[in-house]
């Protein structure tokens, strides 16, 4: 024989509605979050692009109007994710340990956050939280070593 209890139906009737606005929060919190490391982990691999890119040119380019050069193929590069303000591009000629001649240019960008503004500290785009990233490329100086 089986007994039901009175009221037990209707204390529970509505526990699922706080139950899926908790788990729903905590899912859509970590859908941002993917989002938004998904989108660091693109302009980083596009500012790598663009270093290489970068380095080809300055490794043969001869070291006049190698800044230029190598600024130029650095922007039309990573034009996808950054605009040419957000760009700061150094290029620096060195002899390695071996004593052949090596150009590095190393790129960095600033990418505004979308979601994830607690990840930017106090770096800022436009007033917006933002994120640096840092690539580099190292490339035999070919005009050097002819």
């Amino acid at each position: 024989m089986s007994v039901e209890i009175r009221g037990s139906r209707r204390s529970r009737s509505g526990q699922a509605t706080p139950e899926f606005a908790l788990v729903a929060f905590a899912l859509l919190v970590l859908l941002l979050g993917i989002v938004e490391i998904s989108r660091l982990l693109s302009a980083s691999e596009v500012l790598s692009a663009a270093a290489r890119a970068g380095g080809r040119v300055a490794a043969t380019t001869l070291s006049g109007a190698r800044d230029a050069a190598v600024t130029t193929s650095v922007q039309t590069a990573a034009a996808s994710y950054f605009a040419p303000a957000n760009l700061s591009v150094s290029v620096s000629s060195v002899t390695d340990a071996s004593g052949q001649p090596v150009v590095t240019v190393t790129v960095t960008g600033k990418l505004a956050l979308l979601f994830a503004n607690w990840i930017a500290g106090n770096t800022t785009l436009n007033g917006k939280p933002a994120m640096s990233v840092t690539r580099s490329a190292t490339f035999r100086d070919e005009m050097v070593a002819l």
